[in-house]
């Protein structure tokens, strides 16, 4: 694979024994590739990915010009054919065809017409879909061919008798294929001519810029540089026989990634260019879950050992578990052991904006200040990349103007489109050994598709584990004929009543209508809450385990019910990475025994830097109580206000029994933009996701988030403020 960039456009081509691709991407996005092997070649110009101009193939024994959805022309075995894309073709002329033409010029012959009959006068001068007079030579609009003088062939678009779009003329031993405009070469074209094939952007026929020369005889590549037709400069490059590496192979077969793979193409020019200088390779990577941002780490770490760029291709892929320690003055060791262990290769820091916290109290702060300092003194020994939420790590970079200085390129993973799902799903599938029809398909990915709407949709982790669900649905059913590879809409069904899912109902993400809520929460009067109280608000109160693809509980922690359709508030990091999310509520039948209800639930919407996050109950019939929040405008309590923290310590796997733990608020705290309350509350560690209630009015004022022991006697819980869920609720709408 090659690669040159400048201040106009990027080239990249790629060459084989049998073919070479090449694609210009300018910077305004206008796109043109040109395809040659043995047996064909290929233009196509594109704006933005939309084909506004006919494509021309020329193989060995025709011409085909792709006019547009429905019409092809087609010069092939001694007649003209006019095809439409239904398979219908209409004969139009054609006589002595020698197709031994163009691609002599490629290690083939050069005259792509003797002669051909179609006017009255029984001579060949043009054919065509022309307005006006159809076969005047002065009025030619539209899509022809025209053979003049029996010396000169053109084929192309035309206005007014000359070509103006994309065109082919072959005149003598030259060649031109591309942009014209008012018969002129303008734009993007390939040149053949005295054996030299000539790849650049022309003004009025004459190249100017840079340009890929290509050495049909020598087999050599090489770059040029041209002035109004005029060569200045000339470096080779490399031979025809240069194979593009396995690694790069791999990212540009990575579907979709497109201003991904424009990116590192230039950002791998630039760490190849002068390699003897240190440069910083450190990138950001910013995108939901399911983009590909490992992926395309470990492809980098591959690539960059592959070119020279760093000696090994080891990628260390951690999170703030590996880097943050329990401890005053261990997470900078432990954090310089991590980097260290990266040396020469890749560092992937995955979720990196989880390290930054306005508490003063979290060792987080320790990891950044040592991977800065640790980046700083070893530029160019590594390439570290922060990966994470956009509107997260945006959020985290801001924080810290520090951070991002030390990063050289910052990338924007998008989430992949309806198309891009599907040929990730017949990857995937051909991959597993299995088959589908194409409604099948359509049905898998309409499912998938509206997932997209929910958050933490998983992108392609998101087809990858429908597939597999439904994958063993299949062999389930065709346990008995093991060569049964065909995945039917039976299994789909199957799948979808298994999941509750009905696709006719599933039109908008689920979220909580904020004037709706609103409204019904300033309906409550407060009162003053005593301990004769106590057993109804826990009724309110929910134990959640997080589970792994294994049904293994990854973490616990408590919630409460905000609507009485089954929302639910809790903190992030209870239901982070869970692959499934169990609620349990605690009730009395009338007969004052204790029953269990267990019930699945997903993430509706979470803020992550402030560690709040909103679940809903999977079942659409429950009713349940809640709690009312204090009102948005509200003044919280002054201090020492009494207040009670209501939760599950531990969930239900230590501890079995609710925590009702009285206390006093101590202190507000500020820090930039996050407010937190500090409480005097004997709360047991794991109570995250409780709630914290003031007894004077009944209203929810935090949620219960950590805790730190000051003394032995003398822990400090605190909880983030009710704003932040207020603000989650807004921002969902």
């Amino acid at each position: 694979m090659l690669n040159y960039s400048n201040d106009e456009l990027d080239i990249f081509f790629e060459v084989d024994n049998d073919s070479f691709l090449i694609t210009y991407i300018s910077y305004n996005d206008n796109r043109y590739y040109l395809k040659v092997n043995k047996d064909f070649m290929q233009i196509d110009l594109s704006i933005k990915k939309i084909n506004l101009s006919p494509s021309i193939t020329i193989k060995k024994d025709s011409i085909i010009v792709d006019v547009n959805d429905e019409l092809a022309l087609k010069f092939e075995n001694d007649i003209f054919t006019k095809y439409y894309k239904d398979n219908t073709s209409t004969w139009i002329v054609g006589k002595d065809f020698n197709s031994e033409s163009i691609f002599n010029k490629f290690k083939l012959n050069t005259n792509i017409l003797n002669k051909c009959i179609i006017n009255p006068n029984n001579e060949f001068q043009e054919l065509g879909k022309y307005t006006g007079q159809t076969l005047a030579n002065d009025i030619r609009n539209g899509l022809g061919i025209y053979y003049h003088d029996h010396d000169a062939l053109y084929i192309g678009s035309f206005k007014t008798g000359r070509i103006e779009g994309l065109g082919l003329s072959e005149c003598d031993d030259f060649i031109h294929i591309g942009n014209y405009f008012n018969d002129e070469a303008n734009g993007f074209g390939v040149t053949l001519d005295d054996d030299v094939m000539l790849v650049g952007m022309f003004n009025d026929s004459k190249l100017h810029g840079y340009c890929i020369a290509f050495d049909l005889v020598n087999d050599i590549i090489s770059l040029r540089f041209y002035e109004d037709g005029i060569m200045n400069n000339e470096y080779e490059l490399k031979s025809f026989n240069k194979k593009l590496s396995n690694a790069s192979m791999e990212l540009e077969s990575l579907v979709g990634l497109d201003n991904i793979k424009k990116s590192l193409r230039r950002f791998e020019a630039y760490a190849l260019k002068k390699p003897e200088k240190k440069k910083c390779l450190n990138m950001l990577f910013l995108g939901n879950p399911g983009t590909g941002k490992t992926t395309v780490a470990r492809l980098i770490g591959k690539i960059f050992y592959e070119k020279g760029v760093l000696p090994t291709d080891k990628v260390i892929e951690v999170t703030r578990m590996d880097l943050v320690a329990g401890h005053i003055g261990e997470t900078a060791i432990k954090t310089r052991k991590v980097f260290e262990s990266a040396l020469g290769g890749i560092l992937f820091v995955d979720e990196a904006y989880s390290l930054y916290s306005d508490s003063e109290r979290d060792f987080g702060h320790e990891a950044i200040a040592e991977l800065i300092k640790q980046m700083e003194d070893n530029i160019g020994n590594i390439c570290v990349i922060f990966a994470g939420y956009k509107r997260e790590m945006n959020k985290f970079l801001g924080m810290n103007s520090g951070i991002e200085s030390r990063f050289q390129l910052s990338i924007d993973f998008n989430d992949y489109s309806k198309e891009e799902l599907a040929l990730i799903a017949k990857y995937q599938l051909k991959k597993d050994e299995f088959i589908c029809s194409d409604d099948v398909l359509d049905r898998i990915i309409n499912f998938v598709e509206i997932k997209k709407k929910y958050p933490n949709f998983a992108n392609a982790r998101e087809v990858r584990n429908v597939l597999s669900n439904i994958e063993m649905i299949q062999a389930e059913r065709t346990y008995e004929t093991p060569i049964d590879n065909i995945i039917t809409m039976e299994d789909v069904i199957v799948f979808e009543k298994e999941n509750n899912i009905d696709l006719n109902k599933i039109t908008a993400p689920i979220k909580i209508e904020y004037k709706t809520f609103k409204t019904k929460n300033d309906e409550y009067i407060p009162f003053k809450i005593k301990k004769e109280h106590f057993d109804s608000l826990v009724e309110s109160v929910v134990s959640i385990e997080s589970l792994d693809d294994n049904q293994n509980i990854i973490s616990e922690g408590t919630g409460f019910f905000i609507t009485s359709d089954g929302f639910i508030a809790t903190c992030y990091h209870v239901v982070r990475n869970s692959k499934q999310i169990v609620v349990r509520r605690r009730l009395k039948d009338r007969f004052n025994n204790i029953v269990d209800i267990e019930r699945y639930a997903f993430i509706v919407s979470e803020d992550i830097m402030n560690d709040v996050c909103i679940i809903k109950l999977d079942n659409k019939n429950d009713v349940v109580p809640s709690l009312p929040l204090l009102p948005e405008l509200e003044m919280y309590p002054i201090y020492t206000t009494e207040v009670v923290s209501i939760g599950y310590p531990f969930g239900k796997s230590t501890y079995d029994n609710v925590s009702v733990q009285l206390g006093n608020i101590e202190s507000y705290q500020k820090s930039q933009n996050t407010e937190i309350i500090n409480l005097t509350i004997n709360s047991k560690q794991g109570s995250s996701g409780s709630c914290v209630i003031d007894l004077n009015t009944g209203y929810v004022i935090g949620i219960l988030t950590g805790s730190l022991i000051v003394s032995k006697n003398s822990p400090m819980v605190f909880a983030n403020k009710i704003l932040y869920l207020w603000e989650l609720i807004k921002n969902n709408q």
